[in-house]
């Protein structure tokens, strides 16, 4: 079966916002609209593999998908970002079909995985909720070494998911080797089943992110949880009292290729 990619920059999904909206919270907008079209991508048999920054262009990100090859509807021919065809900013670009209304004029030609680096996305949300809905494979969030999820999002995990703090319960308490590692637990909820990936960041509660210990960590997230959809807060970055920007670029190194996301928490996104 072959495989289908298209590739967008991300304002072609959806109408730009208007001089209107500017007194509006743009940047919540801009999310909830980029969500509303990758569900309608993906109800069309197109899942969302990751992103690409166009080097030397100020933030331009393209979109990746690739067909499913299941859902019966034709499947649009891609641009040609492939080994052999690298992207060319002066091509015209795809626009998204109206609900595929009417098949293409063309049969689409078979494509390779387009050699990109993904690199990490962001989401508008609640970490929670994506991954009940199933948004997500296995989600991570920082911990201490002292058996203590009593603030942040370790607390609202600990309160959803007793599996986490029996996990991490099952672990030696205050034992220093354990920094840099994991516990994991199995969840299962309405038939979705993912992981919750308990990451030991920092030894002490409070303002101790560990930067060595979080590289560790996302070197066995890379290890065991390659090929999955991998979420995460600003691990760190809270009340763990660390930079986001070295955080996060311990994370864009040691996931590179991976299909990872940042949920920046939104109410009600």
């Amino acid at each position: 079966m072959p495989s289908y990619y298209r590739v967008f920059r991300s304002h072609e999904l959806f109408v730009v916002p208007g001089l209107g909206d500017i007194f509006n919270d743009v940047q919540g907008m801009y999310a909830s609209r980029l969500e509303a079209a990758l569900n309608g991508m993906s109800a069309s048999g197109w899942e969302f593999v990751g992103t690409y920054d166009l080097p030397g262009e100020h933030q331009t990100e393209l979109l990746i998908f690739r067909h499913d090859g299941k859902t019966p509807v034709p499947a649009p021919a891609p641009i040609g970002i492939t080994e052999k065809q690298p992207y060319d900013a002066s091509q015209e670009p795809i626009v998204l079909d109206a609900a595929y209304d009417e098949p293409p004029r063309r049969e689409p030609a078979e494509t390779e995985p387009p050699e990109l680096e993904l690199r990490q996305r962001v989401l508008h949300g609640d970490l929670i909720k994506l991954a009940l809905a199933g948004r997500f494979d296995a989600i991570v969030h920082g911990c201490n070494c002292r058996h203590t999820m009593g603030g942040g999002i370790a607390w609202q995990i600990k309160n959803a998911f007793h599996e986490a703090e029996d996990a991490d319960l099952a672990t030696e308490y205050a034992a220093r080797e354990k920094l840099g590692t994991l516990s994991t637990a199995t969840v299962v909820r309405d038939g979705r089943e993912f992981t919750v990936v308990n990451a030991y960041t920092q030894f002490e509660p409070g303002a101790s992110a560990d930067y060595d210990a979080i590289r560790s960590c996302f070197q066995e997230i890379k290890r065991r949880f390659a090929g999955m959809r991998i979420g995460y807060p600003r691990i760190g970055a809270g009340i763990g009292g660390g930079d986001w920007s070295v955080i996060s670029a311990i994370i864009d190194e040691e996931l590179a290729g991976e299909d990872h996301t940042l949920v920046e928490f939104q109410p009600n996104a």
